[in-house]
């Protein structure tokens, strides 16, 4: 009977019959149970309700304790920005004369102005590294290759994690040097001095990669282009280490 009856209130009415139960359920009149039932589940409700905005009654462990507490979690803040760095008085006075022999591309007297300049600013300052790079590129454009390593390495060296110079000079600072070193490599036939300045040529290098936020598929090949020619400096016994 139940299921004939299920059959055609889904057929000509479109109706489940469980749906009939519960709204006969719904509508039906409470018994004493019911209201028993009612009263639990209304204070029930309150106490829910308290613990949930009254955080002084948290609601108790199961034996009894209270959970315990998660740290709060601290606003990390960020890092303050470094200032940037300035050059001091002495040497913004010469600034304007620099400039002139740079727009003229008057190599010797700006190295001559930079020689008489560079012995008056302090050893670590951001002065010494800025009027080193300076020299470094000034004897690059001279073509005096060898004597501008020792310039930039100084220029390096002093700016190496003080953030004095942008990402991308620091990386190009760490290219030259590499490529210069690797030039020298190439200029000599003594194999320690070789294997040396190759050895100097792949640090550099790497330390630009390293910089680099980038990928760079020609500094990559280079690099192992140095690695290979470091390894085989020796053809008869090729180095399988490096």
């Amino acid at each position: 009977m139940r299921k004939r009856l299920k059959f055609f209130l889904d057929y000509f009415f479109g109706v489940d019959i469980k749906i009939l139960e519960k709204l006969r359920t719904r509508f039906r009149r409470p018994t004493a149970t019911d209201n028993i039932h009612r009263e639990n589940q209304a204070r029930h409700q309150a106490t829910q309700h308290a613990t949930q905005f009254h955080p002084s009654t948290p609601p108790r462990h199961r034996h009894g304790s209270r959970p315990p507490q998660r740290p709060c979690k601290r606003r990390r803040h960020a890092p303050p920005a470094q200032p940037k760095p300035t050059l001091t008085d002495a040497t913004a006075e010469h600034l304007g004369e620099l400039s002139k022999h740079l727009e003229h591309d008057d190599h010797t007297a700006l190295l001559l102005l930079l020689e008489k300049i560079l012995p008056t600013v302090p050893p670590d300052s951001f002065d010494r590294a800025l009027l080193t790079q300076l020299q470094g590129q000034v004897l690059l454009n001279a073509k005096r290759y060898t004597d501008a390593i020792p310039t930039l390495e100084i220029s390096r060296q002093l700016s190496t994690g003080k953030n004095w110079f942008d990402p991308a000079t620091t990386r190009q600072l760490h290219h030259t040097l590499s490529q210069l070193y690797y030039q020298e490599a190439t200029q000599t036939t003594d194999t320690p001095t070789r294997r040396a300045k190759l050895r100097l040529a792949t640090q550099r290098i790497n330390e630009a990669l390293a910089l680099s936020q980038e990928t760079r598929p020609d500094d990559h090949l280079y690099a192992a282009t140095l690695l290979y020619t470091e390894a085989t400096l020796d053809p008869a016994k090729p180095d399988p280490a490096t």
